[in-house]
């Protein structure tokens, strides 16, 4: 595994490379108030690093917003609003630059649903996976974590999906309607050709954050 820093005209951004040709790619860090996941990625990835196929793995999209624990970054910009072709975000041209040269199979979004303590996944991959992932839901289930069951922030003109079971398939046609999420342009340029993101439960410990992520490597990813 390589550390590389990519510096693209007023931002900086590191990220990690496995294999010259990766076929996944591990974002973490697209908000700010949501950073506690980071280092659960991170050292979940190399708990099974010999067992991940070839990835590249961004930390932080937006360190700026990270570094200061809100949503917005230093532009003032949703960064996940804001991935479309001629945007003016700096550090979204700069995480376009790191991965434009690369097509991914699988694409992970790791994120934290601040006030919720129940955990729910976005689906917009192969229906292959279903019966891991029921495995998968179940072992949560026995951390003590709740699955969702409801509408995903019913204010955001972009989200209200109804959760069930803490599940919600999202057709990538409808991904590619989604204009300014990360997803949305990643598809549009055939970037990536499934994606997951998973919404971690901000208001439970840091352990069991840790656990959900290593349960999802150990029973969906490898």
């Amino acid at each position: 595994m390589i550390s590389r820093t990519l510096k693209y005209r007023l931002n900086t951004i590191n990220y990690w490379l496995y294999g010259k040709k990766p076929t996944l790619l591990l974002h973490s860090g697209l908000h700010g108030d949501e950073y506690e996941v980071i280092d659960c990625v991170k050292k979940t990835i190399k708990k099974y690093l010999n067992q991940l196929p070839p990835f590249l793995f961004v930390p932080e999209v937006s360190p700026s917003a990270v570094s200061t624990k809100t949503r917005q970054n230093k532009y003032n910009h949703d960064i996940n609003r804001y991935f479309f072709q001629e945007t003016t975000d700096q550090e979204v041209i700069t995480n376009l630059e790191i991965i434009r040269n690369f097509r991914f199979d699988l694409y992970l979004g790791f994120h934290e649903h601040i006030d919720h303590t129940d955990f729910y996944l976005y689906d917009s991959s192969n229906p292959k996976h279903l019966v891991k992932l029921k495995q998968f839901m179940d072992e949560i289930k026995k951390l003590g974590v709740e699955l969702f069951n409801g509408i995903d922030d019913p204010e955001d003109p972009i989200l209200k999906f109804k959760m069930v079971d803490g599940y919600v398939y999202i057709d990538p046609a409808f991904e590619r309607k989604t204009n300014g999420t990360f997803t949305s342009w990643a598809f549009n340029n055939n970037i990536i050709k499934q994606a997951i993101d998973l919404e971690i439960p901000g208001s439970i410990s840091q352990e069991k954050k840790c656990q959900i992520v290593d349960l999802f490597f150990n029973k969906i990813l490898i």
